[in-house]
């Protein structure tokens, strides 16, 4: 079960994108416009990561998280995860 809050950056939906922990660096599939805020139980794949982005329900999403040295996490497929995304935002901020 995965829960989030809207509180500190109140998007228009989330994206649960996943990948194959035999691969950091790319999205193997997504779970695309959720509730802004909530709980959903999903059917992820054994052997899996995943990072939960706030979007603004249409093409951007938000930054995915920063790294030990304090740069944007990168990962690739993020359009095949979720097709509506087109853009994201590198700046630590809210989409």
């Amino acid at each position: 079960m995965l829960n989030w809050d809207a509180t500190q950056c109140p998007p228009a939906a989330v994206n649960v994108n996943w990948g194959n922990l035999e691969n950091f660096s790319a999205f193997a599939g997504g779970f695309c416009g959720l509730p802004p805020s909530g709980t959903t139980t999903l059917p992820l794949p054994d052997n899996v990561w995943f990072v939960v982005a706030g979007t603004n329900g249409a093409s951007t999403d938000g930054s995915w998280s920063r790294d030990h040295l304090g740069h944007e996490n990168s990962y690739t497929a993020a359009t095949d995860a979720c097709p509506a995304i087109t853009q994201h935002v590198t700046n630590n901020n809210c989409p």
